[in-house]
């Protein structure tokens, strides 16, 4: 029995959860049903044509109506469509594909990141991997000490850490305090460590922009968390904005789930009491950079900024901390300032700065640039790893 289409969509409008989906709009609007689709295209119920961007939920990759996808699933229903390999058991196709996998498998993987290379160097170990290199991009929240939650979660990931690097053939760093720290706590040894400056930035995407007219305005970019001096600069503004009211202090980023998240409430205050505009979250920060005067960041530790670069190459100020990471981008009066961590009051005070000394502003946005071309191009740290790596 066929059901037209308005029954579809009255029946999965009543009986149908669809995830990421306002429901209570869902069930007036109902759903727009998909029928058909080929090569990389989908077609509604109307006919009319989409391109399928998430290809099936990744499911598609290859595109609909693929014939060889089709000839393939048939000859496998009609001969084994599955068994299972329980008990010593197996069949052709997986003993091809597994013969296949390991043909594809890379000589060597790159990690970054504190997940993929704490669980993909425990893999490596168990597998008995040589190849497993890691790049430290910053410590976080991990290595903060504190409270008796922080104070575990350090020594549990130090631990975590020791035995994922145990066997990596290099580790590399983007900043030297990290890499000394690493080697101090016997994490990892000393000959297997290297470092390059940061991850790089694209200086052809980020080109050089000339600064904006208008109010001066202070961009910071992201994740919202505590320990990227987001209440330091929240409180800095209010004080600079006492003296210099119409001064602007742009906020950019996703919220976050981490124990040192700044709240919904946190940020909805700052805005009521005009200290912060919060622009939330994006995929593409470049229209952000451009629109701002001086770029800000008061973290108190990173790996090498990416951010902060992005501004350099954008050619922006920069205003941060004298931390891990973040005091590699500035040379101090030449292409911005550093102030010491956790610092409102010297924060506020080189806002001010920066607000009083506009014809500054050229000079250390042409430096900022320029020290990008120099040390943070993208092509060049791409080539170091590779180096290091001997690709």
């Amino acid at each position: 029995m066929s059901i037209d289409n308005s029954s579809l969509s009255n029946i999965d409008a009543n009986t149908v959860v669809h995830p990421y989906t306002d429901l209570s709009s869902h069930q007036k609007n109902g759903p727009k049903i998909i029928t058909s689709g080929k090569g990389i295209y989908v077609y509604d119920d109307a006919g009319k044509e989409y391109i399928e961007g998430l290809s099936g939920l990744w499911c598609t990759t290859l595109g609909f109506q693929n014939q060889r996808i089709v000839n393939a699933a048939t000859r496998a229903m009609e001969q084994l469509p599955f068994y299972h390999c329980f008990g010593g058991k197996s069949h052709p196709n997986a003993i091809k594909l597994a013969e296949n996998l390991i043909d594809l498998a890379p000589d060597q993987v790159l990690a970054y990141t504190i997940k993929p290379i704490i669980w993909g160097g425990i893999a490596a170990r168990l597998i008995g991997f040589t190849g497993f290199n890691a790049m430290i991009t910053g410590l976080g929240y991990a290595f903060e000490k504190g409270s008796l939650m922080r104070n575990s979660v350090n020594y549990l990931v130090k631990h975590l850490y020791k035995f994922s690097l145990k066997k990596a053939r290099k580790v590399i760093f983007q900043n030297q305090e990290n890499r000394q720290l690493f080697v101090d706590l016997g994490l990892v040894q000393a000959e297997k460590c290297y470092r390059v400056f940061g991850s790089g930035v694209d200086i052809d995407a980020y080109q050089q922009q000339p600064l904006p007219q208008g109010d001066v305005t202070f961009l910071l970019i992201a994740r919202l968390l505590g320990d990227k001096g987001i209440r330091e600069y929240a409180q800095a503004a209010k004080i600079v904005k006492q003296r210099y009211p119409s001064s602007i202090f742009q906020l950019l980023g996703p919220y976050d789930s981490s124990p040192d998240q700044i709240s919904a409430d946190e940020i909805a205050q700052w805005q009521l009491d005009g200290q912060i505009e919060y622009l939330g979250a994006t995929d593409n920060v470049i229209p952000f950079i451009q629109a701002c005067h001086i770029y800000t960041l008061p973290s108190y530790h990173e790996g090498l900024p990416r951010t902060v670069l992005e501004a350099m190459s954008i050619g922006r100020p920069i205003l941060t901390t004298d931390a891990v990471g973040c005091r590699d981008t500035v040379a101090n009066g030449d292409n911005g300032w550093l102030v010491p961590v956790r610092d409102t009051e010297q924060l506020a005070s080189r806002m001010i700065w920066f607000i009083e000394n506009p014809t500054a502003w050229h000079g250390m946005a042409n430096n900022s640039r320029a020290m990008v071309e120099d040390k943070f191009n993208v092509k060049q740290v791409n080539q170091a790893i590779r180096d290091i790596m001997g690709l």
